[in-house]
């Protein structure tokens, strides 16, 4: 069996929004500015500064004293409200998450001295305005949560409506191919059977590539997506990449999975040494700023190398079989038909044909195997106040060995697989009630089978 796939398709969204919120991969901040008697204040100067980059945006109150941040990066950040004869206001640790819309009243107090006001956005009434039904899993519980081989795929369980096992389901009575995955807005879908083309499951289900977790700064399921996401009805799953900051930081790690850790089976004979059982992950993460406040990288790299220990019975035409089915053919008088007879001894390893002419005689012990090495890079720069750029790549490039219908070494099934997927989004600030966001992106996803061993010439025997 052989699948292979290119999928290229620049995508452009023009996401106009006038106070309004619209709903993308990103985030956003909306609220009114009102004084303490309720009434609306028009013309407010609004600014929200990235806690970690120090990038400012910067907008003002519309007439019905609204306003709004569309396609903010992710993160903290510290808005500060000021109009002539009000207190200045500033609002620390406003959270801007993966598709929702963080909504801030703002009431300003008459000035009465020359001070500014602080407070904690945990102090101020928060509510999402978005429409979507929106599940964000934080950066530290992507960190913590204890997933089986560090698939992403598996945060999907987490989200409320979901029914199915591991990263296979649909929400809300959907299919599970009517899920919609995204990078940071950009396709990524193995158009054959519609799931993810990153840590797409190989050969036994396993990843035959891994997006590195050290790279999500958010998993994000939006369960009931807004019309610009598009493709497909059941839910849309965003990944969201971590960007570099203006403090260096970084990571390094090392994961074994080990049989010597596990519990016997118990369905294994008394006595019967455990089976190999080893999955070994390894790499780091690190980012910074390339020009203070201006520009900024991420970097990370994932190798996962995997054994898994075969032991199991199966049948196979042994010498002694062979010989007791030849005992009886002559005894009836059939004759041996030397076409078959070839077949038997060219398609099978005569050390497979070395057991008694008995059931189970072949015990199957090659174990399965894979690798793969995965990376990615991601740069963000401020152009200038209106306009911030960022790029990404990411690519993932692997190959497993492993049964599939026969435990016969020769019939092991190699899969390789190769992922690219690229992108460049630029947010523009045209007014401050109207932006624009261009996303342009590819997604190449490539897998192809073939037996672990094609040496024999069946024609020949």
């Amino acid at each position: 069996m052989r699948r292979a796939q290119a999928l290229a398709f620049p995508l452009l969204l023009v996401l106009l929004s006038v106070i309004g919120p619209a709903q993308t991969f990103r985030g956003g901040i909306s609220g009114m500015v009102t004084d303490q008697s309720g009434a609306v204040i028009a013309s407010a100067v609004i600014k929200a500064v990235n806690s970690a980059t120090s990038l400012s945006y910067a907008t003002i109150s519309s007439n019905a004293g609204e306003f709004s941040f569309q396609d903010l990066p992710l993160g903290d950040y510290s808005v500060s409200v000021e109009f002539p004869g009000f207190e200045p206001l500033r609002v620390n640790a406003v959270r801007v998450s993966a598709g929702a819309i963080y909504n801030l009243a703002v009431k300003l107090r008459v000035a009465q001295a020359s001070s500014t006001v602080e407070v904690s956005a945990a102090a101020v009434t928060v509510d999402t305005s978005s429409a979507a039904q929106t599940n964000v899993v934080p950066t530290k519980t992507v960190e913590d949560l204890p997933i089986n081989g560090r698939n992403f795929t598996q945060l999907i369980a987490t989200a409320p409506g979901f029914s199915g096992y591991g990263g296979s389901g649909g929400f809300n009575g959907s299919r599970s191919g009517q899920v919609n995955q995204q990078i940071e807005g950009i396709d990524n879908n193995d158009a054959a059977n519609n799931s993810s083309a990153a840590n797409q499951g190989g050969i036994q289900s396993i990843p035959g590539v891994l997006l590195p977790l050290d790279a999500l700064e958010e998993f994000s399921v939006q369960s009931q997506g807004g019309a610009e996401t598009g493709r497909s009805p059941g839910a849309v799953v965003n990944l969201i990449i971590k960007s570099g900051t203006n403090q260096l930081h970084g990571s390094l790690y090392y994961y074994n999975r080990n049989e010597f850790f596990a519990a016997a089976s118990p369905f294994a004979a008394p006595g019967t040494p455990k089976s190999e059982l080893r999955n070994q992950h390894f790499g780091g993460s690190f980012g910074g700023p390339i020009r203070k406040d201006r520009t900024f990288y991420f970097v990370t790299y994932e190798e996962q190398k995997f054994i898994i220990g075969q032991a199991t019975y199966a049948t196979e035409p042994s010498y002694a079989y062979q010989a007791a089915a030849t005992q009886l053919l002559n005894q009836y008088g059939v004759r041996i038909n030397p076409v078959a007879q070839g077949l038997l001894n060219t398609l099978w390893p005569a050390s497979l044909l070395t057991g008694p002419a008995a059931p189970n005689n072949y015990y199957a012990t090659t174990p399965e195997t894979g690798y793969s090495h995965n990376g990615l890079i991601k740069i963000d720069h401020s152009i200038n106040n209106n306009n911030r750029l960022s790029l990404r790549w990411y690519v993932g490039q692997g190959s497993q060995t492993a049964p599939l219908s026969s435990f016969i070494p020769y019939y092991y099934q190699v899969g390789p697989m190769h992922v690219h997927n690229y992108a460049a989004v630029l947010n523009t600030t045209l007014s401050p009630s109207m932006t624009n966001q261009l996303l342009l992106g590819v997604n190449y996803f490539h897998q192809a089978f073939h037996d672990a061993y094609s040496g024999f010439d069946p024609a020949a025997s």
